[in-house]
């Protein structure tokens, strides 16, 4: 049975999934399910870094029918479900419909393109997409790590030690590095 979170209005979640997320997540009617809850399947775990942002209507699914164990898929109650449990890194983006499947491991600074459907790991700083889920690019580490040391709070009217400035002139740099380089 699918519960809400409090603290996260746009999450449901199956009531046999254990989970932890960091700070500052945003989820835009995510559901994280664990199939066939009422048929003893064990227990999975979701684990989500801090600044992680789903585009909307994206799924995770921590479980799937057992199909090989010699029952036909008519007959999935007796053939059972197989678990596993899904880590996403900090500072990760998923765009709409997004499906992630169970067993995978997402690492930091991913950026998954929408409708794509994630059956196998992926590295820190990728960009993949598609059906399966494939990298196919990767973000700058230089500027990934610069963009994740700002503090939000900072970034602002107040600007108290010039993190807004510093921000700014970044990223003015990183625009003309990459228009001089087309």
């Amino acid at each position: 049975m699918l519960k809400r979170i409090p603290k996260y209005k746009d999450l449901r979640i199956d009531e046999n999934v254990d989970y932890e997320f960091g700070a500052r997540c945003g989820f835009n009617g995510m559901t994280i399910k664990n199939d066939g809850s009422a048929k003893g399947v064990q227990r999975a775990k979701v684990r989500i870094g801090r600044h992680f942002h789903s585009g909307k209507d994206c799924v995770i699914r921590t479980s799937d029918h057992a199909y090989d164990r010699g029952y036909p898929m008519v007959h999935g109650a007796l053939a059972g479900y197989t678990v596993g449990d899904v880590t996403i890194g900090e500072f990760v983006w998923f765009g709409d419909e997004v499906l992630v499947m169970k067993g995978v491991t997402i690492g930091d600074g991913v950026i998954v393109q929408s409708r794509s459907v994630v059956v196998s790991d992926l590295p820190d700083l990728a960009i993949a997409g598609g059906h399966p889920c494939r990298q196919f690019s990767a973000r700058n580490r230089e500027e990934y790590e610069f963009f994740k040391g700002l503090k939000a709070t900072n970034v602002d009217k107040n600007d108290p030690d010039g993190q807004r400035a510093r921000f700014e002139k970044r990223l003015d740099d990183w625009k003309r590095r990459k228009l001089t380089s087309l």
